[in-house]
């Protein structure tokens, strides 16, 4: 047992008492803390509502996986950096009830990256594709053509010559470097990773703007959307679900020219007054939380970009000293949303995304990104909570799947799908690997099986031959 895995004994009342233990990361845990015996790699936050399981362990039961099962493992306690007791509130706003007036969602649409890098179609698609504003796909997001971007932030530009020793396995490379952050008190890597979420928010918002300027003539996106409102315009009940995976605005834009601009939040999944409702799980590059103007002063974006860099400003700071007090951002209710995300339904508190908004163009008020950085492993849904409900309830009811440019390999979604698409016939894979995607679905526990099954070779294709 090193050191830092012991629990403090200022902390020892906390044993027999819950709190909230606030990590630096920006996680906070609720629960009263746990050693397991003859383990000496850390100890246990152990949630409230498991603390009878915890007590009703029998020897061979105690194990660190069970304890992992019932709360969160503390490998090193100088990640959580404050406890607050059980009095501490936070502010609470419950999600509203969700209404139907008789809509249907038959279909739902999943767009991955490939989708936006491959959105033109015909013979500009290869110079397209050579473009220095074309979208990448993951691996692609530190090419050379986009030096112009993440050459001003450090955390960036310093993380590429690693991605390049691991053959460009960027998903990897962050994903090791979270759970490296998540055991061991090291905050110059949330730093790092901070600075490449402003890069990723500049990066897609100007290659979006350049997509949709320069590339009207012969957009598949445009094309899509055209379609689908023909196809929708003979069914008035249906609603068409689509859920993108990208940060980029290309889809947004081109739904917003055919039903309405998103302008607010709750735009997105209004399926009383637009018959085409958009998710972006991970995200989107003109989403953020608001800093609060009393806590930075009048600094702009590019002057507190540097300055989180350059003097480390961990994640629970931003979150809850530089956006707002902690009572003001953290959302109560949250605690079961993230609880029903997590593959053992333990709860956590953090930044409250229901604070996420529609960053105004031409903004010069300095907004924290709303976008979760493309790990491998981690995952989880930057979405409001009420979007969260919205989503599953569309889930619920969706007969047919088309997953365009998606490689499958979002856990949280898959573990959606799994549980909720109980009416799902029928599963179109478009893409010119579908194999690959068969296998992540498969991985996920999906019984593939159970559907029909069918295969477009690209988006193109399927834009125009399938939807014609």
């Amino acid at each position: 047992m090193n050191k830092y895995s012991k629990i403090p004994y200022q902390w020892f009342p906390f044993q027999n008492d819950p709190g909230y233990f606030i990590t630096y990361f920006g996680d906070i845990y609720f629960g009263s803390l746990w050693e397991c015996p003859g383990y000496e790699g850390g100890f246990f936050i152990v949630q409230n509502d498991k603390v009878r399981k915890a007590i009703e362990l029998t020897p061979s039961e105690t194990t660190p996986e069970k304890f992992r099962e019932l709360g969160w493992e503390i490998k090193d306690y100088r990640i959580i950096k404050e406890v607050r007791d059980r009095g501490t509130n936070f502010n609470h706003a419950p999600v509203k009830p969700l209404h139907f007036s008789g809509q249907q969602f038959s279909q739902m649409y999943v767009f991955g990256a490939a989708a936006s890098t491959f959105c033109v179609f015909g013979d500009r698609a290869k110079v397209f594709r050579q473009a220095d504003y074309n979208p990448p796909t993951g691996f692609e997001i530190f090419d050379e053509k986009y030096k112009p971007y993440f050459e001003k932030y450090p955390g960036a530009l310093m993380s590429i010559s690693e991605f390049e020793s691991k053959n460009r396995d960027i998903e990897g490379c962050l994903d090791e470097e979270w759970c490296a952050y998540k055991d061991t008190y090291t905050p110059e890597i949330p730093a790092r990773h901070i600075n490449i979420q402003f890069y990723l928010q500049q990066l897609f918002h100007c290659l979006s703007e350049e997509v949709i300027n320069k590339e009207y003539r012969y957009n598949l996106f445009n094309l899509f959307c055209k379609n689908l409102q023909k196809q929708l315009s003979t069914q008035p009940d249906q609603v068409a679900t689509l859920v993108s995976f990208n940060y980029d605005t290309i889809l947004d834009h081109f739904i917003g020219l055919f039903s309405s601009p998103f302008r607010t939040m709750n735009d997105y999944f209004d399926w009383h007054n637009r018959n085409m409702i958009l998710f972006k799980p991970h995200g989107s590059c003109n989403w953020g939380w608001k800093f609060g103007k009393n806590n930075i002063g009048n600094r702009s974006t590019p002057q507190l970009v540097n300055d989180l860099w350059e003097e480390k400003i961990e994640p629970w700071q931003i979150y809850y000293e530089l956006i707002g007090m902690l009572t003001e951002t953290v959302e109560y209710g949250s605690w079961g949303v993230e609880s029903g995300n997590n593959i053992h339904d333990n709860g956590r508190y953090s930044l409250n995304k229901n604070l996420i908004e529609i960053i105004p163009k031409n903004c010069s008020t300095p907004y924290l990104p709303a976008l979760l950085l493309p790990y491998r492993d981690k995952d989880e849904f930057v979405l409001p909570y009420q979007q969260q409900f919205a989503l599953t309830s569309c889930l619920d009811q969706i007969k047919e799947l088309f997953l365009i440019g998606w490689k499958g390999n979002e856990a949280l979604f898959n573990r959606k799908l799994k549980a909720h698409a109980h009416n799902l016939r029928k599963i179109t894979i478009v893409n010119p690997n579908p194999d690959e995607v068969k296998q992540n679905l498969v991985k996920a526990g999906i019984d593939l099986s159970r559907f029909e099954l069918e295969e477009v070779k690209d988006f193109e294709t399927f834009v125009l031959q399938r939807m014609s």
